[in-house]
């Protein structure tokens, strides 16, 4: 597989990777103003991992991944979060950890023995999660001022857990 890593600092930073094949490894780290990452993953066992650090404008991250087992990690930190990862596949696996100001984290999932997990503290939260297919598992856990959470699934033997306070 290949390894594509991109560092930005300063203001209006914005990366776009997109890797095929095997055992792609995909590492984005933001740090500054305006932070903007796309991810593109297609194929099995790949991992995007994505790091934005913000104390003025704004952070958003889309990444997206076709496959077999392949892992998304999202962490973003300060002003208007926005976190939307989408994967299609078996068993494939996406954490979205968000801490404070805007927040909003969106999740969806189609195949079989998917697993998401999304975990907001302070501020303006929202979390929508939807999965589609047998066997996946979804966790959702929102601490601390305006909250909000959606979780649909849909298919057979599916589990979701909602923690807010």
């Amino acid at each position: 597989g290949n390894t594509a890593a991109t560092g930005q600092m300063g203001s209006n930073n914005y990366s776009g990777t997109g890797q095929f094949g095997r055992g792609n490894d995909s590492d984005t780290v933001q740090k500054g103003r305006d932070n903007v990452s796309g991810t593109l993953q297609v194929g099995k066992y790949n991992k995007a991992t994505t790091i934005q650090r913000s104390r003025r404008g704004g952070n958003k991250s889309l990444t997206f991944q076709f496959g077999y087992g392949n892992r998304a990690k999202t962490d973003q930190k300060g002003l208007r979060n926005l976190a939307i990862t989408g994967q299609v596949g078996i068993a494939n696996g996406a954490k979205t950890y968000q801490r404070g100001a805007g927040n909003f984290a969106a999740t969806g999932q189609a195949g079989i023995w998917n697993r998401s997990k999304t975990k907001q503290y302070g501020y303006g939260h929202k979390a929508v999660t939807g999965q589609l297919g047998i066997g996946n598992r979804s966790k959702t856990k929102q601490r601390t001022y305006n909250n909000s959470a959606l979780t649909l699934q849909a298919g057979a033997w599916n589990r979701s857990r909602t923690y807010q306070n």
